[in-house]
């Protein structure tokens, strides 16, 4: 996909509802297992690969737009309910380019 149809697909209506649906089921999965486990838990870890062999799936500025505002959202509201949980994030691949703003949202 070239940068004008990267540019049009991402800013669509479509791919916003599709991403917002997305995040409400893995905040429901997570919050439905800590509740099975009576957050009898010390670690959650979560597993997205957010990265290729060379570089991150989606250009930085694309994952951060879209992105990291919903991981962190699922993070939020799993801490809001469980703080004592601490969240450790497994990614495969190059993800060098946005680690940062990764660790800014996870505990390990």
């Amino acid at each position: 996909m070239d940068s004008k149809e990267r540019i049009i697909a991402t800013n669509s209506n479509e791919c916003s509802y599709l991403l917002e649906k997305i995040t409400e089921y893995f905040i429901k999965w997570n919050i439905n297992y800590l509740v099975s486990v009576d957050s009898k838990v010390d670690i959650l870890a979560i597993s997205d690969d957010f990265g290729m062999q060379d570089r991150t799936l989606l250009p930085p500025d694309t994952w951060e737009k879209h992105i990291k505002s919903r991981y962190g959202k699922i993070l939020n509201r799993i801490k809001n309910r469980y703080s004592q949980i601490k969240v450790f994030h497994h990614s495969c691949g190059a993800i060098f380019s946005i680690l940062e703003v990764k660790r800014a949202t996870t505990d390990m």
